[in-house]
């Protein structure tokens, strides 16, 4: 059964004792996420309540940091919402976080939204959890505040992989560096950005490598560089090799990186259907050629590495 998915405060009335709530922005939704959701819904459902796991359209840090325009997502908000829902949970409360969400003092926020809206009776998080206008908010608060409430919390040990704890953060840099099986570990899955094909400019094709331009929304971590993936258009999945960047050879414009994947063994017509693009391996970096002919030869030598890479 799929989640309920709630998108505002406004109107949630949850009677008082009836929920278990884990709240954060579970970007990537990586393992150390998923622990704590599932530990959420295990309680509640061991002791006949309702988990309701609390996340945010954007991430805090956004609004917290003036408006960071570097931080991007690991996971657009409706895979985190199918990833969250598959784990079981009851209720997600997608909320926007707005600058009177932030400027909530942990003891608004426990009484407000934790008490009053969401009917808390445990709360789960992470060790490290923090909360609240200046994240003063943290594990010792909680459970004086639940002594007031009436509700319990229960903390969940952080995961770690190889002594490193395993974090949001970590992943954007993974990712960001091309370290994908770092990263596949880590979330526990692997990492894919989904878009609709558009009409680019034809230079692949006029070059005999035709390539699906994928429009990736702007808010989303797309890597820069070469890379060996797999794509999946139409139900049907292939390999390929995608280029994401700025195209230096051809766009003296500078901008974000766009993303283009030549499909091995693919013909047929992509444009306006979605393609899911999975990263497997990056191949190098993206670099401005002489000429095109130059770059056509690179482009061969990328296909056949890809072709040949286990």
């Amino acid at each position: 059964m799929k989640s309920i998915v709630l998108k505002k405060l406004t109107g949630l009335n949850f009677a008082g004792g009836s929920t278990v709530v884990a709240l954060g922005n579970f970007d990537g939704v990586h393992r150390g996420h998923r622990k704590i959701i599932s530990v959420a819904v295990a309680e509640a459902a061991k002791n006949g309540k309702k988990s309701v796991i609390v996340t945010f359209k954007d991430h805090t840090r956004k609004l917290v940091k003036n408006g960071a325009a570097e931080l991007k997502k690991i996971t657009p908000l409706k895979v985190k919402r199918e990833i969250i829902s598959g784990l079981g949970a009851d209720f997600i409360l997608e909320l926007d976080f707005t600058s009177s969400i932030s400027a909530m003092s942990p003891e608004q926020f426990t009484k407000k939204v934790l008490v009053d809206k969401l009917g808390v009776w445990r709360l789960v998080a992470g060790e490290d959890f923090r909360f609240g206008h200046g994240k003063k908010g943290n594990l010792g608060f909680l459970r004086a505040q639940g002594k007031i409430y009436g509700f319990g919390v229960k903390p969940v040990r952080a995961m770690k992989e190889a002594g490193q704890k395993i974090s949001s953060s970590l992943l954007r840099e993974l990712i960001a560096g091309g370290d994908f099986g770092k990263a596949h570990r880590l979330m526990g899955r692997e990492f894919s950005v989904t878009g609709p094909v558009v009409r680019g400019k034809g230079i692949g094709r006029a070059m005999g490598l035709p390539t699906a331009n994928v429009l990736v929304p702007a808010d989303v971590l797309l890597p820069c560089g070469v890379f060996k993936v797999r794509a999946e258009v139409g139900g049907k999945a292939y390999g390929g090799v995608a280029n994401s960047g700025k195209s230096p050879t051809f766009d003296r414009k500078a901008g974000r990186c766009r993303l283009e994947v030549h499909l091995l063994g693919f013909r047929g017509d992509v444009y306006g259907k979605e393609i899911t693009v999975t990263f497997e391996k990056k191949i190098r970096k993206e670099k401005k050629f002489a000429d095109a002919l130059s770059l056509k030869s690179q482009i061969c030598r990328d296909i056949s590495f890809a072709e040949g890479a286990g």
